[in-house]
């Protein structure tokens, strides 16, 4: 059985210039002479438990222990660090799947004032789809259960629709528009007070703040 030398093992592992190179190749074509290659080429590199080849810039090979988000033991098994795994680095293929979003209110004209519901992605881009959430209104708190104002008026939705009427001017399921939007115009007709606004998007509340309104 052919067998490199300790010095071809060095060269091999540490090739120097072509010239060099050349001589060894030709040195391991003398020694192919079957057609097989028994010598002893894995000598070459000496490998600690869970090490790896890596190439160089010097287009050598060094031992390397892989680090940072992964493991790998002594029989090839792989493990995933703690927490190593984000929402940031699945963004391409779950940003769509994590609902986040806002309730907004433009100022008030002639007590009424527009609300924005909108969806978000995990991303924090607007939602390209539509969707079909649930729309409660409290007058005293966020995630209150919902109540309505009797003297509240809801106008018809700018964007979105709305999909069922659990409780007229406190409870709704609504469908988003294709950008995950729903608009509607609340108009209050009491005494100067608040409204909570909470949407719930696969069941994670998305709440306003406090909406104030000026008196009557």
């Amino acid at each position: 059985m052919a067998v490199l030398t300790a010095a071809e093992k060095y060269k091999l592992k540490n090739l120097g210039p072509p010239a060099e190179s050349c001589m060894l190749a030709d040195r391991l074509a003398l020694l192919d002479t079957d057609g097989t290659y028994t010598g002893s080429l894995g000598d070459a590199v000496t490998l600690a438990t869970g090490q790896l080849v890596v190439g160089q810039a010097d287009n050598v090979g060094d031992p390397k222990t892989l680090s940072g988000d992964a493991t790998i033991d002594a029989d090839g098994a792989l493990t995933i660090a703690a927490k190593a795994v984000s929402v940031a680095k699945c963004a391409d293929a779950i940003q769509d799947r994590i609902l986040t979003g806002t309730v907004t209110a433009a100022a008030e004209n002639a007590h009424a004032r527009v609300i924005t519901v909108q969806l978000k992605d995990a991303a924090g881009n607007n939602l390209a789809e539509q969707r079909l959430i649930r729309l409660c209104i409290n007058p005293t708190a966020a995630l209150g259960a919902p109540a309505a104002t009797g003297t509240d008026t809801f106008g018809a939705p700018s964007a979105g629709t709305i999909h069922t009427t659990i409780t007229a001017k406190a409870d709704y399921e609504v469908m988003t528009d294709a950008a995950g939007k729903y608009v509607f115009e609340l108009t209050h007709n009491d005494a100067g007070s608040n409204r909570f606004i909470d949407a719930y998007a696969d069941s994670k509340p998305i709440s306003s703040a406090a909406i104030a309104f000026d008196t009557v």
